[in-house]
């Protein structure tokens, strides 16, 4: 069984079959939780309609958290991805149908979510210009 793939190396870590390729699930589900929860600490509570006065402060307010929480999810699905493509290439190593971690579709992955940080503020900077009715 392949408990590690390098991405650099060709050569995986080698055992016998065990309870340490549940490592990775194991991992990628704290993490999640803990990626949700300090976003939901940090960056969600920043930014809350429900405390301003009413009016256009308050709609704008109301539609940044939402771009907030969109970024959020995005950010979360792409997160997830290099985890799912770590634990599918240790299967296929495992079964001797790859020799590793496909470089090219794991920083592409990598790339996009970098990406996700010039949306942000491109997608915060047009809502800010954004006129909206009184």
């Amino acid at each position: 069984m392949a408990l590690w793939s390098s991405l650099w190396k060709g050569e995986a870590v080698l055992t016998e079959k065990s309870l340490l390729f549940f490592i990775f699930p194991v991992a990628q589900t704290l993490f999640f939780i803990g990626v949700l929860l300090a976003a939901k600490k940090i960056f969600l509570s920043k930014s809350r309609p429900d405390t301003m006065a009413p009016g256009t402060a308050r709609m704008k307010a109301a539609r940044f958290l939402d771009l907030k929480k969109e970024v959020l999810y995005l950010a979360l699905i792409f997160i997830n991805l290099p985890f799912i493509h770590l634990q599918t290439s240790l299967i296929l190593v495992s079964h001797g149908l790859a020799r590793g971690v496909n470089r090219f579709y794991f920083l592409m992955l990598i790339g996009v979510l970098l990406i996700l940080i010039p949306y942000y503020y491109a997608r915060g900077k047009m809502l800010l210009k954004e006129k909206l009715p009184e």
